[in-house]
């Protein structure tokens, strides 16, 4: 007994059987007590009273406010000495950010689409104003031009424009001259000619899912090892580069960033008997787009080697 049973939606918590308006609070937008826009940099206490919905509205509450100070900031944050090099094969950017606050993060975008390119480099900086340096960030796949972005967390922002020669592009579009052949699994599962090899621990192995796609379920207890290994195709007489176009979905955390699992692209020339690798997911998955989100698609198209054979098989590997 003595107990107070509470309901609840997104804005507000009362007393059940309650039944109370809700008014939200009003955006200020950094301005004194006269509406004129309080100069960069000025220091000022935000104070926000409420009462309560019921009852006397103030007389019950402990406390019916609260203060937190704020900057005024609306200046952009700014980079400088950018510098691109290149070691094996791999581009990397280096560069100084600076903000007259708090840098938040540098992010990447390609120019062409506006879509954002994987990777983010935050920041947690303690002092206000201070320069901070990205030493050799991999930028390897972005093209040869693409955007940066720096933003403070004010939500000031700056644009750049970032060179790279020779960096190659990993989301440019091919348009084919020649299509050798499309699987979307919307028919048959499996489709003709495609097998499915699992040398694994793992009972986990390919399947088409609701939407469609082939599936293979991650497996947290055994080892897994499963192909799915597409038809033969002669492309002994193409003498254009040969390329596989996919789309697929995956969890970034979990690949990418903490590396539980793997996707690879593998090719033969021998009908299957030996296999190359041409694409990784750990290391070549490139573009997420927004950074971080839990499944994103993409449409890497790996290069297929020079097998100049009348029996290319492709494999997916998980």
């Amino acid at each position: 007994m003595g107990k107070s049973i509470y309901s609840y939606d997104y804005y507000r918590i009362v007393p059940a059987g309650v039944d109370a308006e809700y008014d939200g609070i009003e955006p200020w937008y950094g301005t004194d007590a006269h509406n004129a826009k309080l100069p960069n940099n000025t220091k000022a206490t935000v104070t926000i009273e409420a009462t309560l919905p019921y009852g006397d509205g103030v007389g019950t509450n402990q406390k019916h406010s609260w203060s937190f100070p704020i900057t005024i900031d609306n200046e952009e944050p700014h980079a400088s000495n950018l510098k691109v090099t290149e070691a094996e094969g791999r581009y990397y950017l280096s560069l100084d950010v600076s903000d007259n606050q708090y840098v938040a993060a540098v992010v990447f975008y390609n120019i062409k689409n506006s879509e954002m390119l994987y990777g983010m480099q935050g920041f947690g900086e303690d002092k206000p104003g201070v320069t901070s340096h990205i030493k050799e960030y991999d930028i390897t796949g972005f093209g040869e031009t693409f955007g940066m972005i720096v933003h403070d967390y004010a939500g000031n922002s700056k644009m750049y424009t970032v060179t790279a020669k020779g960096n190659p592009d990993d989301y440019g579009t091919i348009t084919p001259t020649n299509m050798l052949w499309t699987e979307t699994f919307d028919n048959d599962w499996l489709p003709a000619d495609w097998s499915i090899q699992s040398k694994g621990a793992s009972v986990n192995t390919w399947y088409r899912d609701v939407e469609y796609t082939a599936t293979v379920d991650a497996d947290d207890d055994n080892q897994q090892d499963e192909w799915l290994i597409s038809r033969t195709t002669d492309i002994s007489g193409v003498d254009t580069e040969v390329h596989m176009v996919f789309d697929f979905y995956t969890t970034y955390w979990y690949t990418v960033e903490y590396k539980r699992c793997n996707l690879q692209v593998m090719a033969s020339g021998d009908g299957g008997e030996n296999w190359q690798e041409i694409w990784n997911l750990q290391k070549d998955a490139g573009a997420f787009s927004p950074p971080g989100l839990p499944r994103r698609p993409r449409s890497p198209s790996p290069k297929v080697p020079e097998l100049r054979r009348p029996a290319l098989r492709l494999c997916l590997h998980r």
